[in-house]
């Protein structure tokens, strides 16, 4: 695997350093990378390498983990800064659970931290803490996905994924804001823990309204979609569901 230098590309990991900190730690943080290309991915072979190691940073593109319980599945994206350890031997299990995969949704490049940028990270106590963060606020994010998949109306859970999505992938555009990620309809389903034929449904609603439109270069999202929000979730358990607010 090729060697990425930390610090360069993930500037967030040094922010507790003095600058001559930094300089140092910049020369010497320098991990195994590899690039994954869009499709299935299995991250087994890495286990090798990194069953003693700290887990993998995404240094940049997507992921997504999807787990399939009962024939439905269900999704989570994973995106620059995040950390994972995909070859961590689960601890789930379930009747009905028949699926655990991992899916290169935009070309990644993941770096390994391992045992010795772990010892190496001990004269820099701060970068260990901010990953300690990161994987902490990936479990707050889990949990409001979680939150996400109990609202009654699939169309509002479309827009509460695209609105997330877009904080953290999106650009300002005069058209919108816009998600240059190529996520399918039924990717987008076991995101927000619905059936395809439902979503698509509701997506081709949104489009109409002008909320959601699909481009080459992935989706984007009306720039009023916060303030529609605030109102329909609001008033959510006064509303009674239209038609095309389906359930999921």
């Amino acid at each position: 695997m090729a060697g990425v230098a930390l610090l360069k590309v993930d500037g967030q990991l040094g922010q507790g350093l003095t600058e001559s900190e930094r300089e140092v730690a910049e020369r010497a943080l320098v991990a195994p990378a590899m690039r994954l290309q869009i499709g299935p991915w299995d991250p087994t072979p890495l286990a090798r390498h990194g069953r003693s190691a700290f887990g993998l940073l995404l240094v940049a593109g997507t992921l997504s983990h999807t787990l399939t319980l009962g024939g439905r599945t269900t999704s989570h994206l994973v995106g620059p800064g995040d950390v994972l350890r995909p070859w961590a031997e689960s601890d789930i299990t379930c009747p009905g659970l028949t699926g655990d995969a991992w899916t290169v949704v935009a070309p990644s490049v993941v770096a390994l931290f391992d045992r010795r940028l772990i010892a190496l990270s001990a004269r820099w106590p701060s970068v260990l803490v901010e990953l300690a963060n990161r994987s902490a606020r990936q479990l707050n994010r889990l949990s409001l996905q979680v939150a996400v998949a109990r609202i009654p109306r699939i169309d509002d859970r479309l827009l509460v994924l695209f609105w997330r999505i877009a904080q953290r992938w999106g650009r300002v555009t005069p058209e919108g804001v816009l998600i240059p990620l190529p996520l399918t309809h039924e990717v987008i389903a076991s995101l927000v823990a619905a059936s395809r034929p439902p979503v698509s449904t509701a997506l081709a609603q949104l489009s109409r309204e002008g909320l959601l439109q699909r481009t080459r270069e992935g989706w984007v999202m009306d720039r009023e979609v916060e303030t529609r929000l605030a109102a329909e979730l609001d008033g959510e358990e006064t509303q009674q569901p239209s038609l095309s607010r389906v359930p999921g």
